[in-house]
């Protein structure tokens, strides 16, 4: 700093030994000379000191000192952005980006604390455990002067929250399948939260350990959705449980685990209606009663099963295995419709009653030992499913039902016990694979078909009078509910697609629409079981709800003239700008081999697209020859738009030159280049898949398609919505 100074060695003699005076000034201003030192305050830069000695006779003599003063310059220091970092625990973390300079070289000391604790610095990084919040380190230099720097940055750690499980399986928790039989599939889902909303990872869900048997299929848990299935085989007594499954959920740093017990067994006392899926409306539904009575040996039978008789028919119960001629087999099986009794409650609009005796004792032949072993079907229901629309993507339960004492009971073989429910199961509805099996037997009368309950949970004491002397009925059985899941239209049917090869509305479906108002239902194709169903389905082309009609196949409009000249029946119209011309026939009439003139046309059109297909509705190749070239340069409208996942661009030419026709997304970034190069004149369709140049989906959202030739230019926006 600008402090007193002293410069020494100043001096002056004089051989008379005569001086009078002897002075000095400091920048002009006299300072004192003591024993050859001179003392002053400085400036900063040149200080000019002056010495001057002065004898009796005037003479004098001087001499000038120069004293150049550079003042001392702080340290200059640089500390990194205050920066917010996640941790997965408090472990030591480092901190890029510190630096020291001082432009007099002088630096003595360079320090780094960390919430007021020195920590290390190592080629400019510190390193410290945090703690959780704002972490404060600050940087100071110090040099030979005492000056000193110092910076601050401010770390903000956020320590992980470990994942919670909100939804780990229950026997009796929602949501869940736990309790089956052999040969089916158990399934259900895990589900987890976490407080951090997965700044690391997304949460994965994954399987620990599992100590049930695999060999027939494995215990799979999905890594993102958390659904977890188990397939089961039928008759292997491996399976039988309880087994234990562990599921870890990980946010990739911390982790929680879901612990939770299956149950599969054979079913030694239990009684199922089967539940099917996708059944298609207008087909036949043949909906299996099991019976599992493992060691128990069952002498007969009666359920009462309830459905919505506004959905299904039911045409027949055809019998199980278990019965038939053979001399081993039961004895007597009947059925009957709408059972008698009062119903209170919300009654099921349909019932059916099944009672099966294995030896009606009418002499010889008995059944054989194993007919009374009962493990597996007992009957089959046979459903017609209604062709009503508005029931597509209907869940239509079947269900047992209790009016009395004496509905769902089964007996001993000899007759001196008789089996009642123990639990009852029904089926939520949901989609496959999220059907939810969920206990009704504590259920009140009156909010669910349940009737009776199977007088366990009810104790009626018409049912149940304890009488020492006599068996009380045995609650060993279990009751499952079925039903059957009603296809969706949509999953089946592409309106317009008649053919069934994935095009909708071309000719080749108008062709096998008009042999159906000859032929008949043989008209549309039977690839598998649900194709011609599927076929029938597509013919409601202009979406009233009514397949199958002639309204389906007309079109309107005849702004031009146009002249048949085949013996072909010819419907026209014209929609945006465009003429659609149909000849077909429902006979045997056809078009004859070898060049023919097949249509005239008065006004001014471009014949752009022809379609021919044959008798059988294949589509058959076709070429156009001197087709009229278009005016001007255009570039459509995609259609569909909004689309997903692919859409059409049509572009016109009226030259061949060099074309480049891209994607762009919003942020101006190519996606994809659909055409690039040499282009003939003329009308080009180019579909897109909704894809990038990888091959990868793209997201949802707004892009971009644009044209560029030599002379023309344009861009249009289309939207990709999933």
């Amino acid at each position: 700093n600008l402090a007193q100074i002293c410069i020494p060695r100043f001096s002056a003699t004089d051989q008379d030994g005569n001086l009078t005076s002897v002075t000095v000034t400091a920048n002009g201003v006299p300072v004192p000379l003591t024993a050859g030192e001179v003392c002053f305050t400085p400036i900063v830069g040149v200080n000019t000191l002056e010495l001057t000695a002065t004898d009796d006779c005037g003479a004098t003599a001087s001499c000038i000192t120069t004293v150049t003063v550079t003042l001392n310059q702080p340290p200059v220091v640089v500390c990194p952005s205050n920066t917010t970092v996640f941790a997965c625990n408090l472990a030591q973390i480092c901190i890029p980006g510190f630096s020291a300079t001082d432009q007099d070289g002088n630096l003595t000391s360079v320090t780094v604390t960390a919430n007021g604790v020195p920590v290390p610095l190592t080629a400019g990084q510190a390193c410290f455990t945090p703690v959780v919040g704002v972490n404060t380190l600050e940087l100071t230099a110090t040099d030979a002067c005492g000056a000193t720097a110092s910076c601050i940055t401010t770390v903000t750690v956020t320590l992980d929250q470990a994942p919670v499980f909100t939804l780990c399986p229950q026997v009796d928790g929602p949501g869940q399948n736990l309790w089956d039989i052999w040969g089916n599939t158990l399934y259900g889902v895990v589900q987890a939260t976490d407080a951090d909303a997965g700044p690391v990872v997304p949460l994965a869900y994954t399987l620990l350990d599992f100590t049930g048997p695999v060999t027939f299929g494995p215990f799979f848990v999905g890594q993102v959705t958390g659904v977890w299935s188990w397939p089961t085989e039928y008759g292997n007594n491996a399976y039988d449980g309880p087994f234990t499954a562990r599921i870890e959920v990980s946010d990739g740093c911390k982790t929680d685990t879901c612990e939770f017990e299956v149950y599969v067994t054979g079913r030694p006392s239990s009684v199922v209606v089967g539940k099917l899926h996708d059944v298609i409306q207008g087909h036949y539904a043949f909906v299996p009663v099991n019976i599992f009575a493992g060691i128990m040996e069952i002498g007969g039978f009666d359920l009462l099963i309830g459905y919505d008789a506004s959905a299904l028919t039911l045409s027949d119960v055809l019998t199980g295995p278990i019965f038939g001629p053979e001399i081993a087999l039961w004895e007597y099986f009947t059925y009957r419709f709408g059972a008698t009794g009062n119903c209170n409650g919300p009654c099921p609009s349909g019932l059916v009653r099944i009672v099966a005796i294995a030896d009606i004792n009418n002499g010889r032949p008995h059944p054989v030992d194993a007919a009374y072993q009962l493990t597996g079907t007992v009957a089959t229901l046979k459903f017609l499913v209604t062709n009503d629309r508005t029931y597509e993507c209907q869940f239509v339960p079947l269900g047992f039902y209790w009016i009395d004492c004496t509905d769902n009971v089964l007996s001993s073989r000899d007759g001196q016990q008789a089996y009642i429910a123990n639990q009852i199961w029904y089926y939520t509805g949901d989609e496959y694979p999220y059907d939810e099996l969920i206990r009704i037997d504590t259920v009140a009368d009156g909010t669910v078909w349940g009737g009776y309950a199977g007088w366990k949970h009810t104790l009626d004491p018409y049912c149940q009078v304890a009488d020492p002397l006599k068996p009380m009925p045995n609650d060993t059985i279990d009751f499952y509910d079925g039903g059957i899941d009603i296809a969706c239209a949509d999953s089946i049917d592409l309106r317009g697609d008649i053919n069934l090869n994935g095009i909708a509305n071309e000719i080749a479906d108008a062709v096998i629409f008009t042999q159906y108002f000859l032929v008949g239902i043989t008209a549309f194709p039977e690839y598998n079981i649900n194709s011609r169903q599927g076929a029938i389905a597509a013919t409601d082309v202009n979406a009233d709800g009514t397949p199958l009609s002639v309204g389906d196949l007309v079109y309107v409009g005849d702004d031009f003239k146009v002249t048949n000249l085949t013996n072909l029946t010819l419907v026209q119209s014209l929609t945006a700008g465009e003429l659609k011309v149909l000849l077909y026939d429902i006979s045997t009439k056809s078009i004859g081999s070898g060049l023919r003139e097949v249509v005239r046309i008065e006004g001014q059109a471009e014949l752009v697209t022809a379609e021919v297909a044959d008798y059988n509705g294949n589509m058959l190749t076709s070429k156009l020859e001197q087709a009229t070239l278009p005016t001007t340069f255009a570039l459509g409208q995609n259609y569909p738009n909004p689309f997903n996942p692919e859409t059409v661009i049509e572009f016109a030419l009226p030259t061949t030159g060099e074309v480049s026709l891209k994607i762009y997304n919003v942020a101006g970034q190519l996606v994809r280049t659909l055409v690039s190069g040499t282009t003939p004149a003329g009308y080009h369709q180019i579909r897109w898949d909704g894809r990038d140049a990888n091959g990868s989906d793209i997201s949802s959202g707004v892009y971009f398609y644009k044209i560029d030739t030599k002379n023309f230019s344009e861009t249009r926006k289309m939207l990709l919505v999933k």
